[in-house]
């Protein structure tokens, strides 16, 4: 996670990727978790398909270990990766089934983010009276458990589906607690997320199209925070 908050997707799966010979002889959970990572930064730079067979091995040892936890997070990221290779409707299936483990499990925290990938999978099929119920499930779960990343994900998903309704001011309530959250984190991802998602509101265009002397007024966002400059790595 210290990769995907930062926004180091391709370093970490590197990382990751390169424990794959010691591996093969280290323990199943080791094992199965070291795949695990190195599938979940491949799903978040885009690597669908590169995401897959490593998931895949991931989800037989959780399995062959009797991990109903494991099983149910490896299953999230397939059905998110699934998404992109085999289409929405594929990919929200698998996610309902990652749905249902964590249930058993009472693994929250995947609860939480599997409700929110349904819930934001329904918004991309414009079934939003779908998407409402998961994603608030989900911002309930992260509420419980003070999972902030699941709270980003949830907070994102109902902003975009109040701008999609055309209730901006639940919508800015919305993300901007999502975006307070994500910098909190130091999560560029769902940061532009958040401000993307509002950028292109009604309400935000009034505001950056308001006269000069308006400008005055405090911005309802939280301010970013100075970043170190970037190291270099390799050559």
């Amino acid at each position: 996670m210290f990769w995907r908050v930062r926004g180091c997707f391709s370093e970490g799966r590197t990382w990751l990727e390169a424990l794959g010979p010691a591996s093969q002889r280290a323990p199943r959970p080791l094992r199965a978790k070291a795949l695990w990572g190195a599938g979940f930064l491949a799903v978040m730079v885009g690597d669908n398909g590169g995401s897959l067979p490593g998931l895949e091995e991931a989800f037989d040892l959780y399995r062959q270990d009797g991990d109903v936890s494991g099983q149910a997070r490896t299953l999230l990221l397939l059905g998110c990766s699934l998404r992109s290779l085999a289409g929405s409707a594929t990919g929200l299936a698998v996610l309902k089934n990652s749905v249902t483990l964590a249930r058993r499990c009472r693994d929250q925290w995947c609860l939480a983010l599997a409700l929110a990938m349904c819930g934001w999978t329904c918004l991309h099929l414009s079934d939003f009276a779908g998407g409402r119920r998961p994603l608030q499930e989900s911002l309930q779960a992260a509420r419980r458990v003070q999972d902030r990343l699941g709270l980003v994900l949830a907070l994102n998903g109902l902003g975009y589906l109040a701008l999609a309704e055309g209730d901006y001011r639940r919508a800015q309530a919305q993300l901007r607690e999502a975006c307070g959250l994500a910098r909190s984190l130091g999560d560029t991802y769902d940061t532009t997320t958040a401000l993307t998602s509002w950028g292109r509101s009604p309400s935000a265009a009034a505001t950056t199209t308001a006269p000069a002397r308006r400008s005055r007024k405090p911005s309802p966002w939280p301010r970013p925070r100075r970043c170190p400059p970037p190291t270099r790595s390799g050559t």
